[in-house]
């Protein structure tokens, strides 16, 4: 299998540990994204969940579904004197 690399970047207003704690809970990601239908971490693999969408376009329901690597998250490391520290956490 080919993985492809993808990213988004989005500001929020909200301390980063509320997001960190969003995003972690990958399951409940559906809750707060609307046009994600589900997300399911893999029980044999929980280095990978399965992510759905579904949403009406043109008249028709279409669905698609990927699978994703839950990769670690990077956060900047406080305990440096280098802004471009980071310090990696696994979800």
């Amino acid at each position: 299998m080919e993985w492809q690399d993808c990213s988004a970047k989005i500001e929020v207003d909200v301390p980063c540990s509320v997001a960190y704690k969003c995003y972690s809970d990958r399951e409940a990601i559906p809750r707060w994204m609307p046009f994600i239908s589900s997300v399911k971490v893999l029980e044999e693999k929980p280095d990978l969940s399965r992510w759905s969408l579904k949403y009406k376009a043109f008249g028709r329901d279409i669905q698609f579904s990927w699978l994703a690597k839950n990769l670690q998250f990077l956060v900047a490391d406080p305990q440096s004197e280098n802004p471009l520290a980071i310090s990696r956490r696994s979800s």
